[in-house]
């Protein structure tokens, strides 16, 4: 992503950007930022919430933070997945196997944000039916997105990504126009460092 980041907007273009990957649990910037975003991250941090504070100090008074990321996630992807890849054809190229269980909710991260000293515009669990018009372009989507796809052999993982879908489907049916339902849901997340901060 950064490479693809880099690419797209050159530093010789566009000199107030820059890209770099670094730990969000390490960030130690303060008061450098406008606007911090995060996309499908916050999950996958150890601990979300030493994020969230380094990217409170990050931000300028009156900035902003936007954070979107898995709620509760997909049980039936989830699911599918964990039934494939406890096969013994293929757990002997997962490590640490795929186990998405997540639990963020609205009452976590508001906690989170108010002790911090953010001001919370939107604190929300989404539900979405993310429909796919047919098997193809939900194996599509799952392959590009799998975050263990690189475990797998490249000559192997068509193979993989249709078991998933069997296992998926024999939970979620096609429907009758012959689509793909994917039903999960998403935190949004939107809130600003206030303009004058309480004194300690």
């Amino acid at each position: 992503m950064i490479a693809f980041a880099k690419k797209s907007f050159p530093q010789n273009q566009y000199r107030n950007l820059s890209f770099f990957e670094q730990d969000a649990e390490a960030i130690n910037y303060k008061n450098r930022f406008d606007a911090v975003v995060s996309f499908n991250t916050i999950h996958r941090i150890t601990k979300p919430k030493l994020a969230l504070q380094n990217m409170f100090k990050a931000l300028m008074p009156g900035g902003h933070m936007v954070a979107v990321f898995p709620a509760l996630g997909s049980k039936i992807l989830s699911t599918s997945i964990a039934v494939v890849d406890s096969r013994d054809e293929w757990k002997k190229y997962f490590k640490v196997p795929d186990r998405k269980n997540y639990f963020n909710t609205e009452d976590i991260y508001s906690k989170y944000l108010s002790e911090i000293g953010f001001i919370i515009d939107k604190v929300q669990v989404v539900w979405e039916d993310e429909i796919f018009d047919n098997r193809q372009a939900f194996f599509n989507i799952l392959k590009v997105s799998y975050s263990q796809k690189d475990s797998l052999p490249l000559e192997k993982q068509d193979e993989f990504f249709n078991q998933v879908i069997d296992e998926y489907l024999s939970y979620m049916p096609i429907d009758h126009n012959g689509r793909v339902h994917f039903y999960f849901n998403r935190m949004e997340i939107i809130a600003y460092k206030p303009l004058i901060l309480p004194s300690t």
